[in-house]
């Protein structure tokens, strides 16, 4: 007879992963096991490491502190291990978690891209699926953000800023989302289409262009682009940093 005491172990593995998605039906979930080769001739230790894969994609918590904190206190190790996204309700929002900074972006009814805040941080104070989504700034301020309803890892090993995105083509930029950093306070955010943020005294003045490819940029020069349609080229400024939000 086998060890009834493994059972326990197993089936806590299992509901860790069914809660960080809690959406999914519990046939759905034994669905995505099928498609990792997981059946009726797995074995225990088979099914708990396709489990963990699962929750390496999409994990129950995140947590971590920026890599500046981790510096400053002198505690390498303990900084946020990826990028994350993560997607709250009440109110909705996609916010980045990475080492390095938090970005939020408003979810909107009519798809309209609101400019993302983005900001460094000191450390996640929660971030568990169905709990609220609390992080702490560079100020000892903490910042409730909306109950966490999916987390998603993006990247393993991110970078704090992109080299260059010159000679990207709109087809070609999938699900990658990204921030420009324009001179004089301007900035813009890239998916599949390109909204550009002036800031003046009052207000911030924002439109969208339908872009087809980037003729040019890289920080330190002038950002153009060519806009589907027209054909035009135009020139948004001069770009100084360009920082991925999904990527």
């Amino acid at each position: 007879m086998k060890d009834p005491a493994r059972i326990a172990p197993v089936i806590a593995e299992l509901q860790e992963t069914w809660e960080a998605q809690p959406d999914l039906s519990l046939p759905t979930l034994f669905g995505l096991l099928e498609n990792r080769g997981i059946g009726w001739g797995s074995g225990d230790e088979e099914l708990v490491q396709a489990l963990r894969e699962l929750r390496r994609h999409n994990p129950l918590e995140v947590r971590g502190h920026s890599r500046s904190a981790d510096l400053e206190a002198g505690i390498p190790g303990q900084e946020v291990p990826g990028r994350f996204l993560v997607e709250t309700v009440s109110p909705d929002h996609r916010v980045t978690i990475d080492p390095f900074r938090i970005g939020v972006r408003r979810v909107t009814a009519d798809g309209e891209q609101p400019q993302p805040g983005v900001w460094g941080f000191e450390r996640i104070r929660r971030c568990r699926v169905a709990e609220p989504l609390v992080i702490r700034d560079e100020s000892g301020i903490d910042h409730r953000l909306g109950v966490v309803s999916r987390i998603t890892l993006l990247n393993e090993r991110p970078l704090a800023e992109v080299g260059t995105l010159d000679g990207m083509e709109r087809r070609d930029i999938g699900e990658r989302v990204y921030q420009l950093i324009l001179g004089e306070g301007s900035s813009a955010l890239l998916t599949h289409g390109l909204w550009v943020f002036n800031i003046s005294r009052r207000a911030v003045a924002q439109r969208r262009l339908k872009w087809e490819k980037l003729l040019s940029a890289t920080p330190g020069q002038v950002l153009r682009v060519r806009q589907a349609g027209n054909g035009e080229d135009v020139e948004l400024g001069e770009l100084l940093r360009i920082i991925p939000l999904e990527a």
